[in-house]
């Protein structure tokens, strides 16, 4: 058995989702099956725009902020995910070490929707309607400022920007600051929202589901799946070393054994590559960590047929005959692409099963 030290703790979680605010909304709407899937209304539609469907977080607001200042959503979503987490580990103001704490962001998406109320305000010479916090929450590292100024934290602060990998490297990140005793507990938050451009440029690049029909997408590991739907919302994670989370007596949500990232650039002529034979990072897990009995898979499933079709091919080839008695999902044939949050959000969904 591996050694205490070497094993983390999940002993905190927040999630706001378009389902609602908290984990026990996402826990429910996923046991029960349900879908919070339906035609965007944030926004006007261009005409040309064949994509109708998405999944946004219901309006809610915050303590001690205004609901007449424009507060970007993806800083509003990590506010509230990051401070339910912070709760929910038992950690308060006073058990939480500064010193020795880190605030680790996976910023998947441009925060295009207040780039675009920048660029209106200043092009038509609105000055007045630039507000900090609409400058500030263009820049990747603003989340990551504004959550290690609330909570004091004085740990290390890294911001990571790799489209869907995000939320995966700022665990990554996280963990290797745990493992070398750098820091005793770490926040990774990851969140992400859905603008008008970025809505439009997804649909324009064809990934995106034309059906009409919530009900009918997305289909992950469907023969009838017809694209993706995008989604947003933002999940906070507090980890720390298991014999550190025992010692308090805090509740252990789940304990991760290990995280693997490797680059396998994709060659379009490669055949090896179009039959899925490149594994290699999910063998290397299983290798690293003794991973000897697989109970569940919470995989990617967008709902494309051809990124389904190969996930579904590397699946196979690195688990062999034994995959048949391993049950694989995808929670986004409930919840969509949440971008860059994606990946915390499945492993929220995963712990809570």
């Amino acid at each position: 058995m591996r050694s205490q030290n070497k094993e983390l703790a999940v002993t905190g979680i927040g999630v706001v989702s378009p389902f609602g605010i908290g984990l026990d909304q996402l826990e429910n709407a996923l046991l029960l099956g349900n879908s919070c899937i339906k035609p965007i209304e944030r926004f006007v539609l261009r005409d040309n725009c064949q994509a109708s469907l998405a999944a946004t977080v219901p309006e809610f607001s915050l303590e001690n902020i205004s609901k007449s200042k424009k507060i970007p959503d993806h800083l509003k979503f990590g506010y509230r995910s990051t401070d339910d987490a912070i709760k929910d580990a038992g950690l308060c103001s006073t058990k939480l070490n500064e010193e020795r704490t880190g605030i680790f962001v996976g910023l998947g998406r441009l925060v295009s929707s207040h780039l675009e109320l920048l660029f209106r305000s200043i092009y038509s010479g609105d000055i007045k309607g630039v507000v900090p916090l609409n400058v500030e929450g263009i820049h990747p590292h603003g989340l990551a400022c504004h959550v290690s100024n609330k909570y004091n934290i004085k740990g290390p602060s890294l911001t990571f920007a790799a489209s869907e990998l995000s939320s995966t490297q700022a665990l990554e990140s996280a963990i290797y600051f745990l493992l070398n005793n750098s820091i005793d507990a770490a926040i990774v938050v990851s969140s992400d929202s859905i603008s008008s451009f970025h809505f439009h440029a997804a649909a324009a690049s064809g990934i995106l589901s034309k059906s009409k029909n919530p009900d009918h997408a997305p289909r992950p590991y469907d023969k009838h799946a017809n694209g993706a739907v995008l989604s947003e919302g933002s999940v906070a994670l507090v980890i720390e070393r298991l014999n550190k989370a025992r010692s308090r007596e805090a509740k252990i949500k789940g304990i991760i054994k290990g995280v693997n990232i490797i680059n396998e650039p994709y060659e379009h002529n490669n055949s090896d590559s179009k039959s899925g034979n490149n594994n290699t990072a999910i063998k290397k897990l299983f290798e690293s960590y003794q991973l000897k009995k697989i109970g569940f898979i919470n995989a990617d499933g967008k709902g494309t047929k051809a990124h389904d079709l190969m996930q579904s091919i590397i699946i196979r080839n690195a688990l062999g005959p034994h995959v048949d008695n391993i049950p694989v999902t995808s929670i986004q044939g409930h919840i969509g692409h949440t971008g860059g949050t994606n990946f915390l959000m499945q492993l929220a969904s995963t712990i809570i099963s």
